[in-house]
């Protein structure tokens, strides 16, 4: 079973490892230019984009069937900074 752990912006996800999140925002303004990955959510864990998706539940399937038990982060690709989910095992 996985707890989910939501914070409002400013964001730093207590449960995942702070250099993801810093990783997603230095890459998100490469994803904002790719018109095909606006408002998509993408799957961020040790500094590595692992795919995008059409919706949080998508992303959420995806990052729970390659991480299992770790941690990961399920970001939106919007140019606010919105809250973020750290995904992190019980």
């Amino acid at each position: 079973m996985f707890e989910t752990t939501v914070q409002e912006s400013p964001v730093t996800p207590l449960m995942l490892k702070e250099r993801d999140y810093e990783y997603f925002n230095r890459i998100r303004r490469d994803l904002l230019a790719d018109e095909s990955k606006r408002g998509r959510y993408v799957v961020v864990r040790d500094e590595q984009l692992h795919g995008d998706f059409e919706s949080f539940s998508d992303a959420y399937r995806a990052g729970l069937k390659k991480f299992q038990d770790e941690s990961f982060l399920v970001q939106p690709v919007v140019e606010d900074d919105v809250a973020s989910v750290a995904l992190t095992p019980r």
